[in-house]
C-alpha cells in the first residue's frame, strides 16, 4: 500500500507526462483480477500507438534520517523492489486484456501480448553522490523523479520520451542516479553531430530551448490539447481512432523541427492576418504524415462559414493527390486556423490516408485550388505564372496549359 507521500509521488509522476507530453498517452494505474483478489498494473503508463512504457514509482518519507548510507540502501531495495512490478505488470500484459483510462479521459483495451520498456522513478532528498543502481532487468532504467521532470521539459513530447527511454536500453547505458542529464548529454550530442548529414533531423535538444522557441514549440499543443483531441467523434468525419493516429502524428515530431513548423506557422499567420488574405504551406514531408497548414480571417467567410470544412478539405485532397505525385504514398495531414474578428480564434484538421486516385477529384475542382494557392511540385510551391505553356495543365484534365486554363484561354 502507498503512503500518502508516495501516492503524491505517483501522481507528480503522471501529472508531469500529462502537462509536458499529451495527456491521450498517459494512463492511470489499473486494477485487474488475481485469484480472489485483484492486483494493481504498474503506477501509470505512457503510451504512443503500439509502443509504451512502464511507471513504477518509490519514494521515500522526508522526514527519514537523511544519512547517506541510509538513503542508499532505501534506494537499493526499493529500485530492486520496484523492477519486480514492472516485471509483474509486463507479465500481465502478456497475458491479459487490460483496459486503461487515459488523463483525458480516453478509454484504450489492450491486448496482450504487450512487452514494453520499464522506468523506475525514486523520489528521494538528498540523492546520495555516486550511487549507480544497475536494474536487474535490461529492459527497465532508473531514474529520480526530479530526473523525469528535467526529461519531459527537455524533450516536450510523449512519444519523445518513450524514443529516449528506448534508445537507453537498447544501448544499455548506465549512469549515477540522479544524473540522467549526463545520459540524455550522449544522445542529444550525437544528434547534434548527425545533424550535419543530410536529410537528418536532430532528435533531441542539445541545450533548454529559448524562450522564442518554446514559444514556437508549443503552437502544435493548441491542435493537440484544444482541438484534434477533444474533437467529436459521432459528427460523422473521423473515429476516435483517427482523431488519435492525428494526435500521434503532431506528437511524434521532434522538438526541434517543431520549433521550425511553429515558426513556419505564426508566420503565415502574421501575414494572413496583415493581407486580409488567406495563407497555406507544406510544413513538413518528413514526420509520419505530410503536414500542411491553412489559416485565414473571419472575414473571409461571412455568412458562408457552412463552405469552410468541405473548403479546406477540398484544398488537403489536391495537395495530398500532388504529394502522392511527387513522393509516393503517404498520410496528409492538414492544421487549420481562422482568427476570428473578436480576437477568438478557430482551429481543426483534415486527414487523409490512402491512394489519391481514390479521391476522383473533378479536373475544376483541382484547379480552384492550384488557382489560388500555387502547384505543389518536388521543388515546393510554385504559381501559375512560373507553368509553360506546354506543360499538362494543372488541372489534371490531360492537356497542355496553353490549351486548358493557360493565361490565353
Amino acid at each position: 500500500m502507498s503512503t500518502a507521500w508516495g501516492t503524491r509521488a505517483e501522481e507528480a509522476a503522471r501529472r508531469l507526462a500529462a502537462e509536458l507530453g499529451v495527456k491521450d498517452f498517459v494512463y492511470d494505474p489499473v486494477e485487474v483480477p488475481k485469484g480472489d483478489s485483484t492486483r494493481e498494473v504498474s503506477d501509470g503508463m505512457l503510451i504512443v500507438g503500439d509502443r509504451g512504457l512502464i511507471l513504477q514509482v518509490k519514494s521515500r518519507d522526508p522526514s527519514a534520517d537523511r544519512d547517506s548510507a541510509k538513503v542508499s540502501r532505501w534506494a537499493m531495495k526499493k529500485a530492486s523492489e520496484a523492477v519486480r512490478q514492472v516485471q509483474g505488470t509486463r507479465r500481465t500484459l502478456e497475458t491479459t486484456k487490460v483496459t486503461l483510462r487515459s488523463r483525458r479521459g480516453h478509454e484504450l483495451v489492450l491486448e496482450p501480448p504487450q512487452t514494453w520498456a520499464g522506468v523506475v522513478l525514486l523520489d528521494l532528498d538528498p540523492v546520495p553522490d555516486g550511487l549507480r543502481i544497475c536494474s536487474d532487468d535490461d529492459d527497465t532504467i532508473i531514474m529520480t523523479l526530479a530526473d523525469w521532470h528535467e526529461l519531459h521539459y527537455m524533450i516536450l513530447s510523449t512519444s519523445g520520451v518513450i524514443d529516449y527511454v528506448e534508445r537507453v536500453v537498447e544501448q544499455g547505458i548506465e549512469n549515477d542516479l540522479g544524473h540522467e542529464w549526463d545520459r540524455y548529454r550522449r544522445f542529444a550530442e550525437a544528434d547534434s553531430i548527425s545533424a550535419n548529414k543530410p536529410g537528418y533531423e536532430p532528435v533531441l535538444p542539445l541545450n533548454p530551448l529559448s524562450d522564442n522557441d518554446r514559444i514556437c514549440a508549443n503552437v502544435l499543443d493548441e491542435w493537440i490539447d484544444s482541438d484534434i483531441a477533444a474533437t467529436p467523434v459521432d459528427n460523422g468525419r473521423y473515429t476516435a481512432d483517427q482523431v488519435r493516429s492525428a494526435v500521434e502524428t503532431l506528437d511524434s515530431i521532434p522538438i526541434l523541427l517543431r520549433v521550425q513548423i511553429g515558426e513556419a506557422m505564426l508566420s503565415r499567420v502574421r501575414d494572413s492576418v496583415r493581407s486580409g488574405e488567406p495563407r497555406s504551406t507544406l510544413l513538413t514531408i518528413d514526420s509520419p504524415a505530410r503536414l500542411l497548414f491553412f489559416t485565414d480571417v473571419s472575414g473571409n467567410w461571412n455568412n458562408k462559414w457552412r463552405y469552410l470544412e468541405p473548403h479546406l478539405t477540398t484544398y488537403t485532397a489536391v495537395r495530398h493527390e500532388q504529394l502522392e505525385e511527387h513522393y509516393g504514398p503517404g498520410e496528409t495531414l492538414l492544421l487549420a486556423r481562422v482568427e476570428r474578428d473578436d480576437g477568438s480564434v478557430w482551429r481543426t484538421f483534415v486527414r487523409i490516408a490512402g491512394s489519391a486516385k481514390a479521391l476522383s477529384l473533378p479536373p475544376d475542382v483541382r484547379w480552384g485550388i492550384c488557382a489560388q494557392f500555387g502547384i505543389l511540385t518536388a521543388e515546393g510551391i510554385c504559381d501559375l505564372a512560373s507553368i509553360s505553356g506546354v506543360e499538362k495543365c494543372p488541372c489534371g484534365a490531360g492537356g497542355e496549359f496553353r490549351d486548358c486554363h493557360g493565361p490565353d484561354r
